[in-house]
């Protein structure tokens, strides 16, 4: 909940009312960046959805220019140079 003032523009109310009403805006809104990472690999089957997810989110004028690499075991790719 929040209160808005006379003086608050009708654009944001509109906009917060959206957040509200919509859980994935209201998810993308509320994601915040964690930069502390166990030194444990992901597991497949995780990278596996996301990389479907990227793959298939949706793109300007649906070109997906996008090209999509799972680096899974770094030492092997590393050593491929």
């Amino acid at each position: 909940m929040k209160r808005y003032e006379p003086t608050d523009k009708m654009t944001d109310i509109e906009a917060d009312i959206c957040l509200e009403v919509n859980p994935v805006l209201s998810s993308i809104m509320a994601r915040r960046s964690i930069r502390k990472y166990l030194d444990k690999p992901v597991e497949h089957e995780k990278l596996e959805v996301i990389v479907k997810c990227g793959i298939n989110a949706p793109s300007g004028m649906n070109r997906q220019p996008w090209v999509v690499r799972v680096v899974e075991d770094w030492l092997y790719s590393s050593s491929m140079r």
